[in-house]
């Protein structure tokens, strides 16, 4: 949703599609890695819960580097950010 947000018109459809490409892609490497790690000890599901973690680390830690949507700042009454946000992009 925010992509397709602050994404210009032109390029819209071009941004979300990538981020659906990407989503599956992190799926097939969530089960390749998962395959490759089924040897790993006695209890492999550590290491597979483990390995998972980190891209969700990374993820989480990188949340709070992005800017509010214009459309809420605009809800709550910040035009004018709202305006210096969407013309960032």
């Amino acid at each position: 949703m925010y992509i397709s947000e602050i994404s210009p018109a032109k390029v819209r459809g071009r941004m979300t599609g990538l981020f659906q490409f990407n989503v599956i892609f992190g799926i097939l490497i969530a089960y390749v890695t998962n395959y490759l790690l089924r040897d790993a000890g006695s209890e492999p599901w550590r290491w597979m819960l483990g390995v998972m973690a980190v891209p969700a680390g990374i993820y989480f830690l990188l949340l709070f580097v992005v800017p509010p949507s214009p459309r809420f700042l605009i809800k709550i009454g910040k035009k004018e950010e709202a305006r210096k946000i969407s013309s960032a992009y």
